[in-house]
């Protein structure tokens, strides 16, 4: 399972510049593979230890800050 937080500036009573924005947003968060490394070796620990991870990591992707 892959959970992303995507920060957006919303416009009140605008859904359709706010879904423009979603979708532009959502496009970004699914394409960051950052930290593929520290990922990995949570999930391989976790997996051996029978348990699950919750984490936050901080990854910069163009002009977003993701956690």
């Amino acid at each position: 399972m892959r959970v992303v937080l995507i920060p957006m500036h919303v416009e009140v009573g605008n859904f359709e510049v706010n879904w423009t924005e979603f979708e532009r947003r959502f496009s970004e968060a699914s394409g960051v593979g950052l930290y593929d490394e520290i990922v990995g070796r949570v999930s391989k620990l976790a997996k051996e230890n029978g348990v699950y991870v919750i984490f936050g990591l901080i990854e910069l992707y163009k002009n977003c800050v993701y956690n």
